[in-house]
């Protein structure tokens, strides 16, 4: 992850984007496409544990949930729980469920915020990208991506599901 308590930031902010394609009904997801949704964490929906020694260090933790819209329309909730696992590069991993009307998306990333030679960037200029784990309902068979991007003005938080 290329910021510092990427999904803190990531989830602090509000950008309008729109759904570019809705997923399969049914027992699994037969449907490639992409679904885009807007957020703002509220303040008390957010927690930074900064363990001894103060800043980025083993142990800490970014506890985040935040309500996505799609439209301008409630769509369903992020709940993301980051630790810091790795002092030497500041790796991280980070599990993200998504709570949607037609079901759940879970995914599972990492990322570190210093480089480590022949390792490719764990951040690009779209995001922070986590492998969708699974899901249930509507997203049972899931697979693809979750990318949040922080922006000044909010984030993005972009699902992209692989028929």
């Amino acid at each position: 992850m290329a910021h510092k308590w990427t999904i803190a930031v990531a989830v602090a902010g509000v950008v309008m984007v729109g759904a570019t394609a809705l997923p399969a009904t049914g027992s699994d997801v037969t449907q490639s496409g992409n679904l885009v949704f807007t957020g703002k964490a509220k303040k008390r929906d957010q927690k930074i544990v900064d363990v001894a020694p103060k800043g980025i260090s083993l142990g800490d933790r970014s506890l985040v949930s935040e309500t996505l819209k799609q439209g301008g329309a409630t769509a369903g909730r992020l709940e993301a729980d980051c630790a810091v696992i790795d002092a030497s590069y500041e790796g991280q991993v980070c599990q993200i469920t998504l709570l949607l009307k037609d079901g759940q998306i879970t995914a599972q990333g990492g990322g570190l915020n210093k480089p480590l030679a022949g390792v490719g960037p764990t951040s690009t200029g779209a995001g922070d990208e986590s492998a969708i784990t699974g899901g249930t309902r509507s997203y049972q068979g899931a697979s693809g991506s979750v990318t949040v991007k922080s922006g000044r003005s909010g984030d993005t938080v972009t699902v992209v599901l692989a028929g």
